[in-house]
């Protein structure tokens, strides 16, 4: 099937059997259980070496849990913890799980002397992104 701009989508239909599924359910539990291992280490790594920090987070930490009054912390509440939000997006740009990626351009892309070029594809180092801010 076409879609524009020359991209197509192969549509493939397959039965799947109960040993496909598996493998899937496996293959997904396992990708996230590395990125979820490689955060935690290296929070946990950053956590000891900043001290001020992790005082910091663990009063966030008290206060929740002062607020719930023993009741189970639920996603919403764990959405308001801004200052674990900052730790995590801070750990994740300074430790990156994976080391690229990559985007597919669907527009001309303009360079700074004025020439057009167009780019299919284009790799993004991660690690490399640290260093820009």
């Amino acid at each position: 099937m076409n879609i524009g701009n020359n991209i197509y989508i192969f549509l493939l239909f397959i039965e799947w059997e109960d040993d496909d599924l598996t493998a899937q359910c496996l293959l997904f539990f396992f990708a996230g259980f590395d990125t979820v291992s490689v955060l935690m280490c290296f929070m946990a790594h950053e956590l000891a070496v900043n001290p001020d920090i992790q005082d910091r987070l663990y009063e966030e930490v008290q206060a929740v849990k002062e607020e719930l009054n023993g009741k189970p912390l639920t996603y919403e509440i764990l959405q308001k913890m801004k200052y674990l939000d900052m730790v995590v997006s801070e750990t994740l740009r300074l430790w990156p799980a994976n080391a690229a990626t990559d985007r597919c351009c669907n527009k001309e892309f303009i360079l700074d002397n004025g020439s057009r070029k167009k780019i299919k594809v284009i790799k993004l180092v991660i690690n490399s992104f640290k260093h820009c801010i």
